[in-house]
């Protein structure tokens, strides 16, 4: 055998000479020949025979694994004649096929008939071969053995296969189920039982797969269905809304494959519930909604009222110039005051809506020209004339150009505020690692400052709002990014972006 694998062989006959013949002629290092002259202990010797292989399993060693027996039965192989005494040939077929039902049988018979043939192989009977006398019998007779043994054996192995994967897909923690080309279910594993809230694989089994198809996707779920039986092809994954049994949505991404399910045309079917992702993403779409709303008033009923006090502050300011006196240059003093609490409180709320808005995700970052973008946005940096931007990095920057833009804005604000009117502020490229810093010569800040930098509302300038490096790190996680504060060669604040995403 190609296997390796040792025949053993049962041969039933009335007749002694010719059985030790047959055991001679047959037997070599890949058959095992026994004996038996009475048909009646043949059930017995197929169920007893010492050195049987009944029991084995994939877990019995390396060649239970490759060769597996032949459901309980101790031989590969049955030959036997047919006119025997007390019971013949077929008599005995149909006694061996009652408890081994795939176990080879050959009738090998002296005494044949188109009658007997034709009996024998309606019975089920694996070969039929006539005793013809000469070695060439034998040669034939061992040929028809071996091709019955293999085909057997290979039926088996496919059997243990199929009935593993039957066992892996039934523990399956993901949905699975099986269609029919009519679209009928005919199978159902426990999860996909559970996914349905079936109580068993009987309430799915029956209906058809579209029926539990929300309306909306059911013609596109059909079509896919119908390509997968007829063109005998995988259909790409498809992401579906379905309806449980109790009247529940869930949302799954379906694959389908095409099989065969008793001898016809059929469709695998694997579900991955999305169900829990799309509730979130859902939940997350309305927060998202409810947030643009929230900054659509804090816009409206903040900036307005402020708007309107900085003019009457204005207009307060011009007539109070034209006072004079101790009183009017206190009243001046005072109405500078207000007017520069006023103009905090703006730039409190325009971080407030800034910080609202940065925490969208970029989907699709373009290359960004990084010395201009970081010139770009020192234009709109109220600096003063002495203060210095030095720009040393030549790459550019995958990203979001106006978010980038925004977020060198507020460290150089941050430069600004902290390191004086003389101070200068350089963008670096990072030397080993994709990215950039922005490094300046002010005072910097100490360990405990650098620990807490980006929390919100964190400030340690009586004129910050706190909400300017919270901003930044926003606009860097929405890109995938990280940013690391840390102090730089002039002793000043320095902050590392990595725009690696690994």
């Amino acid at each position: 055998m190609p296997d390796g694998a040792p025949i053993r062989v049962l041969h039933v006959d009335d007749d002694p000479a010719f059985l030790d013949l047959t055991a001679v002629s047959l037997a070599d290092d890949e058959i095992e020949v026994v004996s038996e002259s009475d048909a009646n202990a043949v059930l017995d010797r197929l169920a007893e025979e010492p050195g049987s292989t009944c029991g084995a399993t994939a877990e019995s060693g390396p060649t239970a694994a490759a060769d597996p027996p032949r459901g309980d039965a101790a031989f590969d192989c049955v030959i036997s004649d047919f006119d025997m005494p007390g019971m013949d040939g077929l008599s005995l077929l149909e006694a061996v096929r009652q408890s081994y039902p795939a176990l080879p049988f050959v009738l090998f018979t002296g005494k044949g008939s188109e009658e007997i043939a034709a009996e024998a192989i309606s019975a089920g009977v694996t070969d039929y071969i006539q005793k013809q006398g000469g070695g060439e019998q034998f040669r034939l007779l061992v040929n028809r053995v071996r091709n019955a043994v293999a085909q057997a054996r290979a039926e088996r192995r496919l059997e243990r296969s199929e009935e593993r994967y039957r066992r892996l897909v039934d523990t399956s923690p993901t949905p699975i189920g099986i269609y029919a080309a009519s679209g009928e279910i005919v199978y159902a594993n426990r999860a996909g039982v559970d996914f349905f809230d079936a109580d068993d694989p009987e309430d799915l089994c029956g209906r058809t797969v579209f029926e539990l198809v929300d309306p909306s996707d059911r013609d596109l779920a059909e079509e896919r269905a119908r390509r997968v039986i007829d063109d005998r092809t995988p259909a790409p994954p498809l992401e579906l809304e379905l309806t449980s049994f109790a009247g529940e949505r869930r949302h799954a991404v379906l694959t389908s494959a095409p099989v065969e399910y008793a001898g016809e045309p059929a469709a695998q079917v694997v579900l991955n519930d999305i169900t829990e992702y799309v509730q979130t993403h859902e939940e997350l779409a309305r927060r998202n909604e409810q947030l643009d709303r929230f900054t659509g008033v804090v816009s409206h009923d903040l900036r307005n009222p402020l708007n309107v006090l900085s003019g009457r502050l204005t207009t307060a300011r011009d007539r109070a110039d034209q006072m004079e006196g101790p009183t009017a240059e206190a009243l001046r003093r005072d109405l500078t005051r207000m007017a520069e609490a006023a103009g905090n409180m703006g730039a409190l709320v325009s971080d407030l809506l800034t910080l609202a808005r940065e925490g969208d995700t970029v989907d699709s970052p373009e290359p960004v020209w990084l010395p201009t973008v970081a010139r770009s946005a020192w234009a709109d940096v109220p600096t003063g004339e002495s203060a210095e931007l030095v720009v040393d990095a030549n790459r550019s920057i995958p990203g979001d150009e106006h978010r980038l833009q925004e977020l060198l804005q507020n460290l150089y604000a941050n430069a600004v505020q902290h390191g004086g009117a003389e101070v200068t502020v350089r963008v670096l490229g990072l030397p080993e690692t994709p990215g950039f810093a922005v490094a300046d010569d002010g005072r910097g800040f100490t360990d405990a400052d650098r620990s807490s930098v980006f929390d919100h509302g964190y400030t340690t300038d009586s004129d910050g709002t706190g909400f300017g490096l919270a901003i930044v790190e926003r606009i860097v996680e929405a890109h995938g990014w990280s940013v690391r504060a840390t102090e730089s060669d002039a002793d000043g604040a320095r902050f590392e972006i990595r725009t690696d995403t690994e």
